[in-house]
């Protein structure tokens, strides 16, 4: 009895509470997807699950390879936005929630030093041309990680803090066609 108990306290310490663990419908994968929401999807599948999208357009970003793709963002669904190719697979996925987070407990409302403590040195920076009008940040900024797949938007403020406003995703290894850099 007395090894059982030691087991089952042992086991107890070696296994991290659930408290601490971002559940899977709020993980943010890199290179996968976000929650349910996953990179396979086609833009009539994320409709089918999120229903029609509050606003879309044209990908007009400074930095964008693919002038061509579209976007799509469903407010009521945390901000969650898709950048879709003309044949309507996504490319990438964003969300601007604070209830995401990858594994590594990094989402929005971080400091860039804290993402880049967790994951490193970027493969690139890149100026995202958020509006501030649209967004409430300035100076804003995107934390690229080709080989993961895994991206970070960071912005300054109102109040003149440096955080992550969005975390994405997309396919690992094709960053250089997605943005320039």
């Amino acid at each position: 009895m007395r090894k059982v108990l030691t087991a089952v306290l042992l086991l107890g310490l070696l296994v991290p509470p659930a408290a601490s663990q971002v559940p899977d419908d709020k993980l943010v994968t890199p290179g996968v997807g976000i929650g349910r929401w996953t990179l396979q999807m086609t833009l009539a599948e994320l409709a089918t699950m999120n229903g029609v999208p509050g606003s879309s357009g044209r990908d007009g970003s400074l930095d964008t390879n693919r002038p061509e793709s579209s976007w799509v963002r469903w407010r009521d669904v945390h901000a969650l936005v898709a950048r879709v190719r003309p044949d309507a697979q996504v490319d990438v996925l964003e969300i601007r929630s604070v209830d995401y987070e990858t594994a590594k407990g990094i989402g929005a409302g971080v400091p860039r030093d804290v993402v880049e403590l967790a994951y490193g040195k970027p493969t690139a920076v890149t100026l995202s041309d958020v509006p501030p009008t649209f967004s409430g940040w300035s100076s804003t900024v995107r934390l690229i990680y080709d080989q993961m797949g895994l991206y970070f938007e960071i912005g300054q403020t109102r109040a003149g803090k440096t955080l992550t406003f969005s975390v994405g995703v997309f396919r690992p290894g094709t960053a250089r066609q997605l943005w320039k850099f």
